[in-house]
């Protein structure tokens, strides 16, 4: 290799290691030895969905560890079952924890009603990222407290001014780009909310000739109440302009176009931002098409010059569409209690009813009842399944055998993964799927609800199939 080569390929390693870097995490969590923990992030501030990085097991001593590669300081979420906490790592950090223990047994909580856990951080980053938002966030709930009616009866400005020098002051040897745009925008908040009259002029202070700082929570949950709503009740640009860009073009140069008559929109960036935000709202509106609102999307993920809103936009895509009438179940293949395993696939040939059910809760008990009913009155027509979310898989067995129950039971416990796809936020959960394992109801009527019916009226339209 000759000394040009060699010098380059040292330059583009040295590049990669600059931009990649290992973060570590390691902590102590009693009470949960041999459960498995995840590690996530949000993978984008206008849909939240989660993205994971890294799972494990918490060993016999209590003690954990994650490594992951990071190439941006983000907000990384520690979870395992009913239990979470939150902290910002930075690349190359290293990160030291002792968690307060959790009892594990005979817990039943919905999972989007998951406890935060409280944590002690030993060590972090020379930045003290962690440290300065906690404190910072005490004082700005203080504040907010204290200066209540000053902030959101009086609409006193110079209350903010001042709280704000107060902040300058008290952080003016930290150095942290990230934590200065953290409470820039926390600030911007306080002011948004209580001057709603005057967006031209927080616009001008907070959005205009700014960058996107995207993986920064506080500039995002800013931009997102900035744009809620903004473009339903916007001087520049009417409901028909809108329809007529969305429903009788469905072209992504034609909306851009439509919101560039707002004068605050002539930035291409906030433009682009405003339409994500406010991509969701378009879609569930009965004014509007569905098709042609994600057929805007997949051309904005295509053509926008800006890759974070190209991940925006296709994760708005899956986000919107997942468990739409026609679309594919996510796919999965688990154990049963039958002693072999079963996928999706397997299933296929006769419509599916699956139920993602746990024994701990009095809820499901009663569904089962009813879906033994079911299933005798429409088992040689309807596949019945129901998948186990319990601890132990022997909870189910046991529950099996004692009701006789002969449908067909697979069992997942607690692995994130299908919960996530399914995106399981309590139980019982069910869904419905045709013979080809795509989605014809979800989340499905329980038994309790009415299924029945529907089952009558999908079986009957079958038999009128040539």
């Amino acid at each position: 290799m000759n000394k040009t080569v060699f010098s380059f390929y040292f330059f583009f390693f040295g590049i990669l290691i600059a931009i990649s870097q290992e973060t570590v995490i390691e902590g102590n969590l009693p009470g949960a030895e041999g459960s498995a923990i995840r590690l996530s992030t949000i993978s984008d501030y206008v849909t939240m969905e989660d993205s994971l990085l890294v799972k494990t097991t918490v060993r016999d001593n209590g003690s954990f560890k994650f490594q992951f590669q990071s190439t941006e300081t983000i907000l990384c979420t520690i979870d395992l079952d009913y239990y979470y906490l939150s902290l910002f790592t930075e690349p190359g950090g290293y990160y030291v924890l002792t968690c307060d223990s959790v009892n594990l047994e005979g817990q039943f909580r919905p999972f989007y009603k998951k406890e935060e856990l409280g944590y002690n951080l030993v060590k972090e980053t020379e930045s003290g990222l962690n440290f300065n938002i906690r404190d910072f966030s005490r004082s700005y709930n203080e504040f907010v407290k204290d200066e209540f009616d000053e902030i959101y009866k009086k609409r006193n400005r110079s209350a903010i001014a001042a709280f704000q020098t107060q902040v300058d002051k008290n952080y003016a040897n930290v150095q942290n780009d990230f934590f200065k745009v953290y409470i820039e925008y926390r600030i911007a908040e306080l002011e948004l909310t209580m001057s709603a009259s005057r967006k031209l002029q927080v616009f001008q202070k907070y959005l205009k000739d700014k960058p996107g700082y995207y993986n920064n929570p506080e500039y995002m949950e800013f931009c997102r109440e900035f744009f809620n709503g903004y473009l339903e009740n916007n001087k520049w640009i009417s409901n028909i302009d809108l329809k007529t860009a969305i429903n009788y073009s469905g072209n992504y140069h034609a909306i851009i176009d439509t919101l560039g008559k707002d004068t605050l929109l002539v930035n291409e960036r906030i433009r682009e931002l405003a339409l994500l935000f406010n991509a969701r709202g378009f879609y569930y509106d009965a004014g509007y098409y569905k098709d042609n609102v994600i057929k805007i999307l997949q051309q904005l993920k295509e053509k926008s010059s800006f890759d974070e809103h190209k991940k925006m936009a296709g994760n708005l895509i899956h986000n919107l569409t997942r468990f739409e009438p026609g679309s594919k179940a996510p796919g999965f293949k688990l154990a049963s209690l039958d002693g072999d395993s079963v996928s999706l696939f397997d299933l296929e040939g006769k419509p599916v009813y699956i139920g993602f059910m746990t024994t701990s809760s009095i809820a499901c008990l009663a569904e089962f009842r009813l879906m033994d009913s079911l299933n005798l009155t429409y088992g040689n027509k309807i596949r019945f399944v129901t998948v186990s979310l319990d601890n132990e898989q022997k909870a189910i067995e046991d529950l099996k055998e004692a009701k006789k129950y002969n449908w067909k039971f697979l069992y997942n416990g607690l692995d994130y993964k299908l919960i996530s796809d399914f995106d399981i936020k309590t139980f019982p959960q069910f869904i419905l799927l045709d013979e080809n394992g795509a989605i014809l109801q979800y989340p499905a009527y329980r038994p309790s609800e009415g299924i029945e019916n529907y089952f009558i009226q999908l079986l009957k339209n079958k038999s009128r199939e040539p």
